[in-house]
């Protein structure tokens, strides 16, 4: 499967409507989730990527996907992009528990997207590797140029973005396209929190507190404190943190037509306007890093 990413040379888009969703494909688990929604490609971008938005599907205006009022059963979501509405589906990850293991054991629903696998050989073997390490669902985006993978992990792994690729357990909606094998989603616990791991460089299922860290000096607690502790404005720019020429910006109101983020997400701008979103714990940790090693600020007490 991983090796029937997209080769020829049309367009990401033209790729994705050509190749409608195969709903015989998509596994039992994911149907029975009551998280669907219908998604349409915007702002196709000069090198081919496009953003794939969650919409309403009777009025095609984009909705907040997190709002579980506009989420639907997979029948309903799949009628409606048949009848036209939207480019496809797609599920949400709601950080919540969709089953249980034979043991009664809660299972979290895992999202790993693997972007860009067709860009060289090297790539594509890392993304074969990772399939098969996991054993789960997999299946081809809808750009035909990356990998998506559901698993079941008894833990809620997943931070987001990568250099290596992205994973997810919450606030985020997934594309689906059965474009795989007919396979079952399954558990990989292990595998997902050694990829976590080896993503991320850090100790695994760390807490995402200020909890432990009995060692640190005055400093870099009321620093660490003083970030979490931030309210941000409801609408405007508000430039709270700098480092490296970088500033960090709240999430965009209903009112400016954007996506809803998590509220522990925040946007970093540089200098030439390029935006991108990075969890606001991750940036706390790398900031106490960027000052601490230039001796700016104590580490330890």
């Amino acid at each position: 499967m991983v090796g029937d990413v997209a080769q020829t040379p049309i367009t990401q888009l033209e790729h994705c409507r050509s190749n409608p969703v195969k709903p015989q494909n998509i596994p039992n688990l994911l149907k029975g989730l009551p998280n669907w929604v219908v998604w349409k490609a915007f702002d196709e971008k000069p090198d081919a990527r496009f953003a794939k938005v969650p919409i309403y599907p009777l009025s095609g205006r984009k909705i907040n996907h997190l709002d579980k009022g506009n989420q639907m059963t997979f029948e309903a979501a799949l009628e409606a992009h048949q009848e036209g509405s939207g480019n496809g589906i797609g599920i949400v990850l709601t950080g919540e528990t969709v089953t249980r293991d034979d043991a009664g054991e809660p299972l979290y629903l895992i999202g790993v997207d693997l972007d860009k696998v067709e860009g060289s050989d090297e790539k594509l073997n890392a993304a074969k590797a990772i399939c098969k390490s996991i054993g789960s669902y997999a299946e081809i985006s809808p750009s035909g140029t990356g990998i998506r993978i559901f698993a079941l992990s008894k833990e809620p792994v997943g931070k987001g973005q990568s250099p290596s690729g992205e994973m997810y357990h919450a606030g985020r909606f997934l594309t689906v396209t059965g474009h795989g094998h007919l396979r079952e989603v399954v558990t990989a616990t292990d595998q997902l929190k050694a990829l976590e791991k080896q993503w991320w460089l850090e100790k695994a299922g760390t807490e995402r507190t200020s909890n432990n860290r009995s060692s640190d000096s005055p400093a870099i607690t009321a620093f660490r404190r003083s970030l979490y502790k931030i309210e941000w404005p409801t609408s405007g720019r508000a430039a709270v943190l700098a480092a490296g020429g970088y500033c960090a910006q709240p999430p965009r109101s209903k009112s400016h037509g954007k996506q809803a983020r998590p509220p522990s997400s925040m946007c970093m701008v540089n200098a030439q306007g390029g935006k991108s979103w990075v969890d606001r714990f991750i940036w706390t940790e790398f900031c106490l890093g960027f000052l601490s090693q230039r001796s700016l600020i104590p580490l330890h007490s």
